[in-house]
């Protein structure tokens, strides 16, 4: 596995990250680019020789979190990368004095589902319709870790 390390919106253009989204699947990489020089947004990588293996982009405000987006490289899905990625950001946020971390998800994407509900988030709420997708729509779930 690679190396957990910080991401500063001055190393972005060096760090390769267009092949972890592409253009269907919103955020976009631009949008997430100029969240990044916001005060209030963090994100994290795991960088191997190989590249980026993953990637995950916070919100924070106060004592909360949000994450925003967390990608894994396709040919890194289901080896640890996205626990790995995660556990390490909430070491970071929970050093920054954060309580609380809440996402969103569809609620179709049941190896996400698994992660977060193993890293101890619990689902909150669900909003209906919320994401376009090929087959229509789905709902999107929200969910909350506290430590």
């Amino acid at each position: 596995m690679g190396k957990f390390v910080a991401i500063r919106s001055e190393q972005l253009a060096n760090l390769l990250l267009n092949g972890l989204y592409d253009v269907d699947q919103p955020p976009s990489l631009d949008a997430l680019t100029r969240l990044l020089a916001k005060p209030t947004v963090r994100a994290w990588a795991i960088s191997a020789r190989q590249g980026i293996q993953g990637v995950a982009w916070f919100s924070v405000v106060q004592d909360e979190a949000e994450i925003i987006d967390i990608r894994v490289d396709k040919r890194y899905r289901r080896t640890g990368i996205g626990q790995l990625l995660l556990t390490q950001s909430f070491e970071k946020l929970r050093l920054s004095d954060i309580r609380s971390v809440f996402l969103e998800v569809g609620s179709s994407n049941t190896a996400a589902l698994a992660l977060y509900e193993k890293l101890g988030f619990a689902m909150m709420g669900r909003r209906e319709d919320y994401y376009k997708t090929a087959a229509g729509r789905e709902d999107a779930l929200t969910m909350r870790c506290d430590w």
